[in-house]
């Protein structure tokens, strides 16, 4: 761990590095983190920490969203993540119920409906996403068309 008083080797404060300290600094004041990104990496946990209850909100809600079994599957689970991985959570299944919307739409299918309110499309409740570059775009609809029309058998040889 971090040592500053003559003890051992100081170590970087930073999530997952356990690199040594740089020399002192120009301030005489101990530095906690070998570099500017250990230093953001650090912020970035805290930040999500403080967000875990809205985060373990906005995850239970996206998941029961999809359907019974994501819910039922990840009722225990959430409750033991930290921020970060919470955030992994909503980020994925935000696009899923994105994805499952996109794809209802493609097919022409109805929107799935739980708990009275339609779980995707434009119906849903889900929070706004971050605008991004990436993210789900929806599929062609002449593409989906090529996998779902029938296939005629080949020919028989001597037939």
């Amino acid at each position: 761990m971090t040592n500053h008083h003559g003890q051992g080797a100081a170590v970087c404060a930073g999530p997952r590095c356990e690199r040594p300290l740089p020399g002192p600094a120009r301030t005489g004041r101990p530095g906690l983190y070998c570099g500017q990104a250990c230093r953001q990496a650090a912020l970035r946990r805290r930040r999500l920490d403080e967000q875990v209850p809205q985060l373990r909100a906005q995850a239970r809600d996206l998941l029961e969203g999809l359907g019974p079994e994501p819910a039922a599957a990840g009722r225990h689970s959430l409750e033991a993540m930290d921020g970060e991985r919470l955030a992994v959570v909503v980020r994925h299944a935000r696009a899923v119920g994105e994805h499952l919307a996109a794809l209802h739409d493609v097919l022409g299918l109805p929107p799935r409906v739980t708990g009275g309110a339609a779980a995707t499309g434009a119906g849903a409740t889900a929070p706004a996403a971050r605008p991004t570059a990436r993210g789900p775009r929806p599929v062609p609809g002449n593409l989906v068309h090529l996998f779902l029309e029938p296939v005629a058998p080949p020919a028989r040889p001597g037939a």
